[in-house]
């Protein structure tokens, strides 16, 4: 799940723009409406700014929402993969971008540390060469809001499996009793709620589980009870022993099941499954299925702490690393299917909404492509190229070479067309030795 502005951006935006709902020329002529809507944001309004025109609030409302998420949040997390901003940090960058125009100075294009790109936010200030006192408070607002801590306790309230309810003494899971064993079970009924994904009881998993030949001695064989869940609740995994790997992907809305040894105690004093649901900062909330009203409270200095609700505990990253540092993998990362679409005709991949926009390259006939947006007329997607034969800066590799776009990060992945040389694309992620990158393809020819 992607990043999104929360209402404190809307809000602190709002504030500092003012807002007219009857259209008017700027100070330089433009046309201009609500928020500051021009012309220039006729993709996401669908109207021409022009004299005479009236919209209401919540057409204005609803408009600033829209150029916020699709304008100028791209503009931000283009940096995220370097600083995984929180949701704070990520609200006040917006806002910052929304006034000056993007976030590329205040970054140093990605080279500043979170501290240093606090430090100069306030310097933003002056127009035309001028100190001016709205400017110098909104920039305040926006540091404080930039600096300010995102609570370690996840304010939400989760609904918890717990294995250890009477009644489950009584109930086998393979051999023994479900209050026993049933932790992977039980952890990953809470994974899928936590995620939206499915809502699972713990007797249907454990009966799954056995189903699949995932129960063992010891525990559950957790690879074989995802790939036999995912199939039924139509999830997508992959397992990682990385902590920057889990830490994005639950920054991101995923969610995981954490795979705890013996060494080193955290959430149990032996092997143990727990659900990562959420992270803040480097902080991770963990619905723990195995409880009782004395656990975590006389365990050493090291374990995870409980927070207010039964079942929710919080642990540093560090500490999760240890607790799975003597199991591979460490982490099985979970999250929804992305939507696809399958081209039904061979297709222009351009750069943006519209046939106006510069053609790319061409999408095969047949081709499954992820979606990522869309417009009315339009499908935003992404393929995959060879880094190697790309130049990448700021946030935009540029094609050294015609090159096959790919469906994933292999060469033995699905072609899916080509891209052009000297082509300049908006980078999503990137590895060792590929480049994810955004195109748009008409919708007329995709189902």
């Amino acid at each position: 799940m992607s990043k999104q502005i929360s209402d404190a951006c809307v809000a602190l935006v709002k504030k500092w723009e003012g807002c007219r709902l009857t259209a008017y020329r700027d100070e330089v002529g433009v046309w201009t409406i609500g928020y500051g809507t021009t012309n220039a944001d006729k993709s996401i309004t669908g109207t021409t700014i022009k004299k005479g025109l009236k919209i209401s609030q919540a057409t204005a409302d609803s408009w600033l929402k829209k150029s916020l998420n699709k304008k100028y949040l791209p503009l931000v997390l283009k940096y995220d993969g370097t600083y995984h901003f929180n949701q704070n940090q990520l609200d006040a960058l917006v806002s910052f971008a929304y006034n000056i125009g993007s976030i590329d100075q205040l970054t140093a294009r990605g080279t500043r540390t979170i501290a240093q790109i606090s430090s100069h936010i306030t310097a933003y200030n002056k127009a035309g060469g001028k100190v001016l006192t709205g400017l110098t408070n909104r920039r305040k607002e926006e540091k404080a809001l930039f600096d300010k801590k995102v609570s370690t306790t996840s304010a939400k309230k989760y609904s918890i499996t717990f294995q250890t309810e009477d009644k489950y003494k009584e109930i086998s899971y393979g051999g023994n009793s479900i209050y026993n064993s049933a932790c992977g079970p039980a952890s990953l009924c809470n994974a899928l709620r936590a995620a939206g994904i499915a809502d699972v009881g713990l007797e249907t998993m454990c009966k799954l589980a056995v189903a699949a030949k995932a129960r063992v001695d010891g525990g559950t064989d957790m690879p074989v009870l995802l790939k036999a869940a995912s199939a039924k609740y139509g999830f997508a995994w992959k397992s990682t022993s990385k902590n920057a790997e889990l830490l994005a992907h639950l920054k991101e809305g995923g969610v995981a099941i954490m795979n705890q040894g013996s060494t080193y105690q955290v959430f149990s004093n032996g092997g143990h499954f727990v659900a990562a649901v959420a992270a803040s900062g480097e902080t991770i909330t963990v619905l723990d299925s195995y409880w009782n009203d004395s656990k975590y409270l006389t365990w050493p200095a090291h374990h995870a702490k409980r927070t207010g609700q039964k079942g929710v505990v919080t642990a540093t990253l560090t500490q999760c690393g240890k607790a799975t540092i003597d199991r591979a993998p460490s982490y099985y990362l979970i999250s929804k299917k992305p939507k696809t679409v399958t081209t039904t005709a061979s297709v222009n991949a351009r750069a943006g909404a519209g046939v106006t926009k510069k053609k790319l390259g061409t999408i095969n006939k047949g081709a499954k492509l992820v979606k990522l947006d869309e417009t009315k007329n339009w499908i935003k997607t992404s393929v995959w190229i060879a880094r190697k034969y790309c130049t990448i800066k700021d946030g935009k590799a540029t094609t050294k070479m015609v090159l096959n776009a790919r469906a994933s990060n292999s060469t033995k992945a699905d072609k899916v067309g080509t891209i052009g040389k000297g082509r300049t694309l908006n980078v999503l992620d990137k590895t060792e030795n590929w480049v994810k990158v955004a195109i748009w393809v008409a919708k007329k020819s995709v189902k």
